[in-house]
């Protein structure tokens, strides 16, 4: 007679699964407490970084009366770009686009890249830009060009003006101030009342107001240049922060 081999190897049991499932479990919920709270905290200071960046160059953009601007002052400037921001008309739109380096430099602005194929740093480089619809004649078209070579999305900005809580005159609070239309101007900030359309007549030295930037569902002219987007549907802001502007 010959003995009966018996296979030696074993599985696992039901209870074992179960309790390395439930070691499996407990590491992982321990993971997540530990490096979740970190990972929110990165994320929370790449957005706080980005929103710095968006507001220093529209800051830096309002502040410079460049030779292709037709406004009579860096202030004017100013005050043109916050009244028509609520209008998808004249709206100022940010974005990034590939400009040529080695290029005429139009009064700090780079004009966009022809090529169909290059390496950044070297035949292209990223450059920011601030513009607004309808500006002037030929405006647009720099716009179009640029946004051909669009790299990344496009950001929509709208300014709302802040005046004093006429609700709450003790307080000395700053609120938006009530809009009636989209292309509604600027008015006395101390005694908001009727719209002020000639910078010349502003009477205070600054004017503070309020940047909300909107990402646009699409980076093409044809798009932007639309009625196919309004601020009413484009989404909450995916910034915004309280500026001000000095004659």
């Amino acid at each position: 007679m010959h003995p009966r081999r018996v296979n030696s190897s074993k599985g696992f049991s039901i209870v074992e699964v179960a309790i390395a499932m439930g070691v499996v479990t407990l590491l992982l919920t321990t993971f997540l407490g530990v490096f979740g709270p970190a990972q929110k905290n990165i994320q929370r200071a790449l957005s706080t970084k980005d929103a710095s960046r968006m507001k220093d160059t529209l800051s830096n953009e309002m502040s410079i009366l460049r030779s292709t601007d037709t406004d009579a002052s860096s202030f004017a400037k100013a005050f043109r770009m916050i009244s028509s921001s609520h209008a998808k008309v004249t709206a100022v739109l940010m974005y990034q686009y590939r400009a040529d380096p080695e290029d005429t430099d139009n009064d700090g602005i780079l004009p966009a890249f022809t090529g169909t194929d290059g390496i950044q740093g070297k035949d292209y480089i990223i450059q920011t830009a601030v513009r607004t619809l309808g500006v002037s004649e030929g405006s647009d078209d720099d716009i179009k060009d640029e946004l051909k070579v669009v790299d990344g999305p496009v950001f929509v900005v709208r300014m709302t003006q802040l005046v004093k809580d006429t609700s709450d005159s003790s307080a000395g609070k700053l609120v938006l101030t009530a809009r009636e239309s989209p292309a509604a101007g600027i008015t006395d900030p101390d005694t908001p009342g009727a719209d002020i359309t000639d910078p010349a007549l502003y009477p205070k030295a600054v004017i503070a107001f309020r940047a909300e930037f909107f990402q646009l569902s699409a980076n093409k002219f044809g798009f932007i240049n639309s009625n196919n987007w309004d601020f009413d549907r484009v989404g909450n802001a995916v910034t915004e922060v309280n500026m001000a502007i000095r004659r």
